[in-house]
């Protein structure tokens, strides 16, 4: 479980804030976080490896560009996420 912290990194353009690369991460819950990656065209803030499984909910995300922060194929349900793909917009779009 990652839940209720911020986490606000330099990550890269792809990679962000939670990143799983190499074993799946099975029944996985992300919930309740404030998830930024400050990076310029940074279009990610989480990415799981494709067969990891679990949850995505409730998270509030700032990225710097793109439409899909969140990476994350074989996930149960990923939903009740708000992004904002620039700093300064006053409402965010949900996932």
């Amino acid at each position: 479980m990652i839940q209720n912290n911020k986490i606000s990194v330099y990550g890269t353009t792809s990679l962000g804030c939670i990143e799983n690369k190499t074993t799946a991460c099975t029944r996985c819950l992300i919930a309740g976080n404030l998830l930024d990656n400050r990076t310029a065209s940074s279009t990610k803030v989480i990415a799981m490896k494709s067969d990891s499984t679990g949850w995505v909910v409730n998270n509030r995300i700032g990225i710097l560009s793109g439409t899909a922060p969140v990476t994350f194929a074989a996930g149960y349900h990923v939903g009740g996420n708000y992004y904002a793909a620039a700093a300064g917009v006053t409402a965010g779009t949900l996932l």
